[in-house]
C-alpha cells in the first residue's frame, strides 16, 4: 500500500496494491468527515457542535445515527428499517447491557478494578478470572443449556508476563516459548486425540516475523509516517514452476530500493 500526507500529517489518500484508491478528507478543525473510493462513492460522518460523530453514512449508503449523553457516551444507534440498538452505563461509564430491537439483550459485569468478569447474550455466557497482575487466568464459556457443563480455558504465565501456556477442558495444550528479547519463538500444540504440531518462528534484524513464504514490511518516512505495506511472496512462475523471488522494498525518507532475495537459484 502507498499512503499520501497532508503538511498536517493527516492522511489524504491510501491506495492498494490492487488499484484501489481511498481519499481521506477534514474539516477546518482537522477532523474526519468523507471517505471517497475509487468509484467515487462516499462514506460520510455527522457530527455535532462538540465533534462527535452523531450520524454515519456507508458507501452503501446506508444511514445509521447516534444519540449521546451529556459524557459523549452512546445511549442509542438506530439503523436502516427501523432497527435499533440501546446501551446502559454505570457510574464509571463502563457498559453493562445493550438492548436489542429484536428484543435480544447482552449484560456485562465487571469485579472492583473495573475488569469485565461476565459477558451474557441469549446464546451463552463467558466468564472470566484475572490473577494479581491483571492478566486473564481463566475463562468459562457455557451455552447455559442444561447438559452444558461449559468449556475451561486456563492461562499460565511466566515472570515476564508472557503467556506460556493455554490448556482447555477439552483435552488441548499449547504452549509458547520466547527468546531473550520478549519475542514468540517457538508455538507447540497437543491436541485432544494425540495430535500435535510445532512451529519455529525465525526473525529478521529488526524482529519482524521472517517466514519462508511472506514476510510484511511497513517502510516510514522521516516524520515515523508509513509509506509501503510491502508483502513478499514466493509465486510459481506460470510457465515453469518454479518460484518467483519476492521482491523487497527498503525505504529511506522518500526513496525507495528494490533487493530480490534468492532461495537457491
Amino acid at each position: 500500500m502507498k499512503f499520501k500526507y497532508s503538511p498536517m500529517g493527516d492522511i489524504l489518500q491510501r491506495e492498494g496494491e490492487d488499484g484501489s484508491i481511498l481519499r481521506f478528507a477534514y474539516d477546518r478543525m482537522d477532523r474526519l468527515r468523507m471517505l471517497t473510493n475509487e468509484h467515487g462513492e462516499e462514506y460520510t460522518f455527522d457530527r455535532n457542535l462538540r465533534g462527535e460523530i452523531v450520524g454515519e453514512t456507508g458507501f452503501d449508503s446506508m444511514h445509521r445515527s447516534y444519540m449521546r449523553d451529556r459524557s459523549g457516551r452512546v445511549i442509542r444507534e438506530e439503523r436502516a428499517g427501523g432497527r435499533w440498538t440501546e446501551y446502559e452505563y454505570d457510574q464509571n461509564g463502563r457498559l453493562t447491557r445493550s438492548s436489542f430491537s429484536d428484543g435480544t439483550i447482552e449484560v456485562f459485569g465487571y469485579d472492583a478494578l473495573g475488569r469485565l468478569t461476565e459477558a451474557r447474550n441469549a446464546t451463552g455466557s463467558v466468564g472470566m478470572e484475572y490473577d494479581e497482575g491483571g492478566r486473564v487466568v481463566r475463562e468459562c464459556f457455557s451455552s447455559g443449556l442444561p447438559d452444558d457443563r461449559g468449556t475451561m480455558v486456563e492461562n499460565v504465565y511466566d515472570e515476564l508476563g508472557n503467556r506460556i501456556e493455554t490448556r482447555t477442558s477439552l483435552g488441548s495444550v499449547v504452549q509458547n516459548s520466547f527468546d531473550g528479547d520478549g519475542l514468540l519463538s517457538r508455538v507447540t500444540a497437543v491436541c485432544d486425540g494425540g495430535e500435535s504440531w510445532d512451529e519455529k518462528i525465525v526473525r529478521d534484524s529488526e524482529g519482524a516475523e521472517d517466514r519462508e513464504d511472506f514476510l510484511w514490511r511497513y517502510p516510514y518516512d522521516t516524520y515515523l509516517r508509513c509509506l509501503w505495506e510491502c508483502r513478499l511472496t514466493e509465486e510459481p512462475l506460470a510457465s515453469s514452476g518454479w518460484l518467483r523471488p519476492p521482491l523487497c522494498l527498503e525505504c529511506v525518507g522518500t526513496s525507495a530500493e528494490c533487493d530480490r532475495r534468492h532461495h537457491g537459484w
